[in-house]
């Protein structure tokens, strides 16, 4: 049974989906730190550079990135509403959207859209007609997005969201026309809560705090967004075996930062993360078998590829991420790695694309960046040989 536990942990807030007999997926935010995905801001245009297409905008002490379509006009000094696509990451400005989100369960809203329009895993056939029917209604002045839960939802549930996502995206932009900019009108959910948000149906059968606050907190949050999971929540209160030592967090959030990583048959991962993308290298190490190396290789490959999809998520590894698999020589080993790579990573909720593999045997692909790398919120730790 998966379990999600949320815990205070050293000055902020662990998260941890616990499933499997392990740990595969940890998020640690601290509270109210600078800017994250989600954010609106009534915003101050303080620069325009023609030459790359973009404009630089005051959110209030912070400036970030607006990459500009085409044959749009802004001036320096406009105010304008923007939300925050893509948080700051080292040299680089957090990127600014004008096109608003305003993501649910089961739905995202669009104030710019117009119609109804599906997940990269949703087909139309997924979504009986009468969700579709039940949506017709909302779609006045904005378009939906059904996420991949929606699937598996009620038409009512469905229909509520709608409702509520409508009323909050009102609301927000007539207090933005009214507001100075720079202001920050709305802050994006809390991490924890965000997480809880876009797990796949029945992923967490149990939600585990404890703490106190973040059980009232999150029961609250449950209560008004996502009812039919208010059951779920758990205070936890054992003073002879703290929750982060029953479930080995810190143990799985140390493992979670070290470069190399171990596979049963004896090979392991190197996963390295430079500025530009994320390397990760295969090796045999202490696999035993060496009777028929072609087949040796080809199944710790496949163990390979099954332990990457677990590791991009456990850390939020995004961008773009190669990955340099033992050397194969039968053309049907590389196809059937490839299809097994792409349907390891399939069950990340985080949208992703397995690109190829080159000519020289690396294997390219990408994952949606949402929010920073697990290692990158952590700047206390560093990666450990």
């Amino acid at each position: 049974m998966g379990k999600l536990i949320v815990t205070p942990y050293e000055g902020g807030i662990l998260s941890a989906l616990h499933d499997g007999g392990r740990v595969r997926l940890l998020d640690w935010n601290a509270p109210e730190e600078g800017i994250r995905c989600g954010d609106v801001f009534r915003a101050k245009i303080v620069s325009v550079s023609r030459n790359i297409q973009a404009a630089f905008a005051d959110l209030g002490g912070v400036n970030g990135y607006i990459a500009l379509r085409e044959g749009e006009s802004i001036k320096p000094g406009d105010e304008i509403t923007v939300q925050v696509e893509k948080e700051a990451r080292g040299t680089k400005l957090a990127v600014l959207t004008r096109r608003l989100s305003f993501p649910g369960k089961y739905l995202v809203l669009l104030p710019e859209g117009r119609d109804i329009h599906y997940s990269h895993k949703l087909e139309t056939e997924d979504i009986p007609e009468t969700v579709r029917e039940s949506l017709k209604p909302y779609l006045a002045g904005c378009g939906f997005i059904l996420r991949t839960n929606a699937a598996a939802a009620q038409s009512e549930a469905i229909r509520e969201e709608a409702a509520r996502l409508k009323s909050h995206a009102e609301k927000l932009l007539v207090r933005a026309e009214h507001s100075p900019a720079p202001a920050l009108l709305a802050r994006g959910e809390e991490p924890y809560l965000a997480l809880l948000r876009d797990l796949r149906e029945g992923e967490a059968q149990e939600i585990v705090t404890d703490d106190p606050k973040l059980f009232r907190e999150i029961g609250e949050w449950l209560a008004a967004y996502q009812p039919g999971d208010a059951g779920k929540i758990r205070l936890y209160d054992d003073p002879q075996l703290p929750l982060q030592a029953l479930y080995a967090l810190p143990a799985a959030l140390e493992k979670a930062l070290q470069k190399k990583v171990w596979l049963k048959s004896g090979g392991f991962l190197v996963i390295e993360a430079t500025e530009a993308m994320t390397v990760i290298d295969v090796n045999t190490g202490k696999t035993e078998s060496r009777k028929d190396l072609e087949e040796t290789v080809f199944r710790t490959n496949l163990e390979a590829a099954e332990e990457i999809a677990v590791q991009l998520r456990l850390r939020n590894v995004c961008g773009i991420i190669v990955i340099d698999f033992i050397n194969m020589q039968e053309e049907t080993h590389k196809k059937e790695l490839l299809a097994a790579l792409a349907e390891a990573v399939s069950a990340d909720p985080v949208h992703n694309s397995v690109e190829g593999m080159t000519k020289l045997g690396l294997v390219e692909m990408t994952r949606q960046k949402r929010s920073l790398p697990l290692a990158e919120k952590l700047p206390s730790r560093r990666q450990k040989p």
